[in-house]
């Protein structure tokens, strides 16, 4: 892999998924050192999610900025599938009543605690 041009190398991580991302890091340190760089996380991230986020340069790098948006787009889907189901009692576990817990409703109200 580290014979191959950057680019090449991007093009061919660009394949994968996140899960076949994340184990071919564990792989050995040539695999980690490739599956670990910032524009092959990148480019998933784009893959995956939005274009519209070109301009930004996550403080943390692109793979710690790919973590993040999942887990806010896996959050999200399971809160919208609960409220399908109207689910009290799965709300009741995914919800943490605190004061700091904010919900903006889509029609702009926001909920708190």
């Amino acid at each position: 892999m580290e014979q191959l041009v950057p680019e090449i190398t991007t093009h061919a991580l660009s394949y994968l998924d996140y899960p076949s991302l994340c184990r071919l890091s564990m792989t050995n340190s040539l695999m980690r050192k490739a599956a670990n760089d910032d524009n092959a996380w990148k480019a998933l991230y784009h893959k995956d999610f939005t274009l519209e986020q070109d301009t930004v340069t996550p403080v943390n790098g692109w793979k710690a900025y790919y973590a993040a948006t999942r887990a806010i787009v896996n959050a999200n889907t399971e809160f919208f599938n609960i409220i399908r189901e109207r689910s009290v009692q799965a709300m009741s576990q995914l919800w943490l009543n605190a004061d700091y817990v904010k919900c903006t409703h889509a029609s702009g109200e926001n909920f708190s605690g």
